[in-house]
């Protein structure tokens, strides 16, 4: 039987009655066999390697003995891969090999090597944030492949300090020629009133699901029972006056935002958020714009720092613990915070058509009961003819 030996634990052989090389190994005693696909010998070793980083034990290497690359191939082949930013991952792994060759081992990776390739980094012009990131990914690699005991030891990678947040949000005009281009009940419009209504990330909203939404409490409980919580915290939110009548509308089986001929959950709204982004003629208008815009928009309108932070899912000490316990109780949960974001969607539907249909009654209720000084503690919004409401302007104190 042809063989070709890759390591002293991997081999690479041919079956009887099969042209495909297959990947060999012992485990627990146990022949295993993994076929490569291919009867080519150098696409079999590239496969086999593939192979090796997916499955492959690893054990107590010394860090002398094991190689920078094979820690960051198994990080993406075994995390980075099925996170949702798996692209940006995948950039920064390689910007780390390109910068370390493969003999490099993790014992070579010391602090002088650290700080040329943190130089080298922005000789090539990216932004103090971006630098932060590429270094936070190969770190992370090391202490997993640490505290999956595939190594004795991990380095420290410090990372530089975070650079000036950029406060990228959208203004008023630029929001309403964006939604004024979206065809009303597209799995986009739905995409744009879930972010707009509960300041939830991109996968939170292609995520939402009917049985996560509470229309008897009136909550909205962005991360689905049994889904483990990550470091991007997903809330339960008080359901607006507009985000009630868009999903009561939504004849969705499986996924509000769902594709229109499958009905299955929407893998991406790249495309369609391009479409649209260039019909408008916006520049820069990334779909994070709405979270960023949605955390603004509270400010501005006075709602407390802690309820803003109980809308984004930003975790502060047991804030969030405390809060989500009396949510389903509390008729005011998060109360401040949906008056703005009612009276936010009252002031887009003046400029927004096809949002007069969700937000008309509650112009017409702030029109006709307003009191300037009352209105102004309440939601943080002056009251002004012949519209009814007048956005906070920079130059206003927040």
């Amino acid at each position: 039987m042809p063989r070709i030996r890759i390591t002293d634990q991997y081999a690479l052989v041919k079956r009887k009655g099969s042209q495909h090389w297959y990947l060999e190994w012992r485990e627990r005693k146990q022949k295993q066999r993994r076929s490569c696909g291919t009867d080519d010998a150098d696409a079999a070793r590239v496969r086999a390697r593939e192979i090796i980083l997916e499955s492959g034990a690893i054990r107590d290497q010394a860090p002398t003995a094991m190689p920078l690359h094979v820690v960051l191939d198994r990080y993406m082949a075994q995390h980075a891969n099925k996170l949702q930013r798996s692209t940006s991952a995948r950039i920064a792994v390689e910007l780390w090999k390109k910068f370390f060759d493969a003999q490099f081992t993790v014992a070579d990776l010391r602090v002088e090597r650290i700080e040329s390739f943190v130089e080298w980094l922005y000789e090539r012009g990216y932004s103090r944030g971006y630098v932060r990131s590429t270094m936070a990914a190969g770190k992370a690699a090391l202490n997993r492949a640490w505290r999956r005991q595939e190594i004795t030891s991990a380095p420290f990678v410090p990372l530089p300090q975070p650079g000036e947040p950029y406060p990228h949000f959208a203004k008023r005009d630029q929001l309403a020629k964006f939604l004024n281009q979206v065809p009303p009940r597209s799995p986009l419009w739905m995409y744009c009133m879930i972010r707009l209504n509960t300041g939830c990330r991109d996968d939170a909203a292609r995520d939402l699901q009917p049985f996560q939404v509470d229309f008897a409490s009136n909550l909205v409980r962005l991360n689905p029972p049994g889904r483990v919580q990550t470091k991007k915290y997903r809330p339960i939110v008080p359901m607006t006056r507009a985000l009630r009548a868009v999903l009561k509308a939504s004849d969705a089986q499986a996924y509000y935002v769902a594709s229109r001929r499958k009905g299955q959950r929407l893998g991406s709204i790249r495309k369609a958020w391009a479409t649209v982004q260039a019909a408008a003629g916006l520049a820069h208008f990334p779909p994070k714009i709405l979270r960023h815009s949605f955390g603004t928009e509270l400010r501005k309108r006075g709602v407390p720092g802690w309820e803003v932070s109980g809308m984004l899912g930003h975790k502060g000490g047991d804030s969030h613990f405390t809060t989500e316990t009396y949510a389903k109780f509390d008729p005011a949960y998060l109360g401040k915070a949906r008056k703005a974001i009612d009276a936010w969607m009252a002031d887009l539907a003046t400029v927004v058509p096809a949002l007069r249909g969700v937000s008309a009654g509650s112009v017409t209720r702030k029109a006709k009961t307003a009191r300037a000084v009352e209105s102004r503690a309440v939601v943080g919004f002056p009251l002004v003819e012949p519209i009814g409401i007048e956005p906070m302007t920079s130059t206003m104190p927040l």
